[in-house]
Order: C-alpha cells, then sequence, then structure tokens
C-alpha cells in the first residue's frame, strides 16, 4: 500500500475514541489490503485507487464506528492529506541512517583495535579500548546486531509501515545487544585491561569506578530506550 492508503486510515479513524482506535485501524487496513489483493488477481488496473474510491468518505466512515460504507472520495480530501507528516514508517533517509551508522560503529570497532584512539606516544604503543581477546568476534558481533537493525528499517519502509513484528524484532535484537554488553561489562571482559590500567594511572581508582558505573547506566538505557522505540513508532502509526 501507498502513502495515500495510510493517511486515508488515519483521517478515518483520527476522531475515534483511543480505546478503539487501534483495532479500527487494523480493521479498516485488513480490509483494504484484502480488497487490493482481489483487485490485483484478477488484473485489475489501480487496484488501491478504485478500492479506495469503493471505502468512501473518511468523516462518515468514522461517524460509524468503522461500519463499511459505499461513499465516493473527494479528490480534494486527498490531495489535503498528501503534505501531512507521517511517522507511520520510516523514510528513506531513517534507512539511510540506519545502514549509515552500521557502518561507522563497525569502521570505530575497526580502528581501536587496529590503530587506538589513545596516542601512542602516551601508551608506548597502540591500546584498544575493548578488550583485544574479543577480537574479531566483538565486530562480528556488533556488525551483525547494527545491519539487522538496518535491514529491520529498511523492511519496513518496503512495507511503508511500522508492524509489530519490526517492533519486536527490533526490541529483541536491542535487548540482546544490551545484555551481551551489559555481561561482559560487569564479567570484566568487556574493556581492555591494559586500558583500564592506563587510565587508572592518569586518572587515579576513583574516576575508573565512576566511569564503570556510567557504562552500565549506559548500556541499559541504550538497550531498553532502543527496544521501547519500535513500539512507541508503532503505536505513532495509528496514532
Amino acid at each position: 500500500m501507498s502513502d495515500i492508503t495510510e493517511l486515508y486510515i488515519d483521517a478515518v479513524t483520527r476522531t475515534l475514541p483511543p480505546e478503539t482506535k487501534a483495532e479500527r485501524a487494523g480493521e479498516l487496513r485488513t480490509r483494504i489490503e484484502n480488497r487490493i489483493a482481489e483487485r490485483t488477481a484478477t488484473g485489475e488496473p489501480h487496484a488501491e485507487v478504485l478500492t479506495l474510491l469503493e471505502v468512501g468518505d473518511r468523516d462518515r466512515r468514522a461517524g460509524q464506528g468503522g461500519e463499511p460504507e459505499v461513499y465516493l472520495l473527494d479528490p480534494d480530501m486527498v490531495r489535503k492529506w498528501l503534505p501531512e507528516p507521517s511517522k507511520r514508517h520510516p523514510s528513506g533517509v531513517q534507512v539511510f541512517g540506519a545502514f549509515l551508522g552500521a557502518l561507522v560503529v563497525s569502521l570505530l570497532l575497526l580502528w581501536d583495535q587496529l590503530v587506538g584512539f589513545i596516542p601512542w606516544q602516551l601508551s608506548d604503543g597502540r591500546l584498544p579500548i575493548i578488550n583485544p581477546a574479543l577480537w574479531p568476534w566483538s565486530l562480528v558481533a556488533v556488525a551483525g546486531l547494527a545491519a539487522a537493525g538496518a535491514f529491520i528499517e529498511r523492511r519496513a519502509f518496503l512495507r511503508r509501515r511500522w508492524t509489530a513484528g519490526h517492533a519486536t524484532g527490533n526490541a529483541i535484537l536491542a535487548l540482546a545487544g544490551g545484555a551481551l554488553a551489559l555481561w561482559l561489562h560487569l564479567a570484566g571482559v568487556l574493556a581492555n585491561p591494559d586500558f583500564l590500567a592506563f587510565f587508572a594511572q592518569q586518572a587515579g581508582e576513583g574516576p575508573v569506578r565512576v566511569v564503570g558505573v556510567l557504562v552500565t547506566l549506559g548500556i541499559i538505557v541504550a538497550a531498553v530506550f532502543d527496544a521501547a522505540e519500535g513500539f512507541w513508532r508503532l503505536r505513532t502509526r495509528t496514532a
């Protein structure tokens, strides 16, 4: 389905009570999808447009609680809906940003292991922040999780909407990645022991402990936020 169908569904359900809005939107979307599929299977051209013309006027449908009636869509209404911004599905920019983010994260980890972010003259050579004992599986895990998230974003873009499956998959990836990072951090194997010794020598044991607590909180917050974001986007699809 295209943007116009999603905009139509949003317009139809906009005035419905919150407790029935999502359910009615889902019913209407299923009905439209099924009718489009039927028309497409028979080779009928302009299946989506004809289906929307069949479904009818948004305000009359909303006033009747989403019960099917046949009314003619006003083309002026269609033109009026199109400029409205939509948060129901990711834009091409979001998809590009997801893949770019996966690439940047992978390159940062690669740079940390092969070059290092600590100046060599201070650390007497290369000093990675992430434990070299995790190499190269750390890169595989980080790149894999980031790429999987980007593909979920792309899948949602191709489907033209954010679905429960996308939200669930995103949450699983976020929580799995967060749990793995938190376990490695709490076990003391995420950071390079040589880097921690260098940091303690430069700043003292106190700052090292503080940073450790901040890293713990950061991992938890990032994982929970990322997992919840998918369901928030699912909610705004019909909000």
